[in-house]
């Protein structure tokens, strides 16, 4: 195993994974390339890796907007309480679209 081959590999793989190639076809053109096992390993913690952080990217901003309607559900609640106006629709929608919004971006983060 080699430090340059070891960079090499894992740079080729990061590449294809961001080219759209799943784990299955990165491993194999690894192996065609010449990867040895540990090069291999490696080189799939690092393309598992990226795929983390960016699905940890896209959790964190649907948290960021599940908390806007969160917050937002619950001033209007607030204001049109005593306005005598009806707030069900608005308290159940922003609510429930939060919620939904909240859970996926927790999903995604955890993977």
């Amino acid at each position: 195993m080699n430090i340059k081959n070891l960079d090499f590999f894992v740079n080729k793989a990061v590449e294809l994974f961001e080219n759209g190639k799943s784990f299955t076809e990165v491993e194999n053109v690894l192996k065609d390339l010449g990867a040895d096992v540990v090069e291999l390993e490696t080189a799939i913690k690092a393309v598992k890796k990226k795929n983390h952080q960016i699905k940890s990217k896209a959790g964190v901003k649907k948290l960021g907007i599940a908390l806007l309607f969160l917050l937002s559900g619950f001033v209007i609640t607030v204001f049109n309480f005593h306005s005598n106006q009806s707030f069900t629709t608005i308290m159940y929608s922003f609510t429930s679209v939060g919620l939904i919004l909240l859970f996926w971006g927790l999903y995604e983060i955890i993977g």
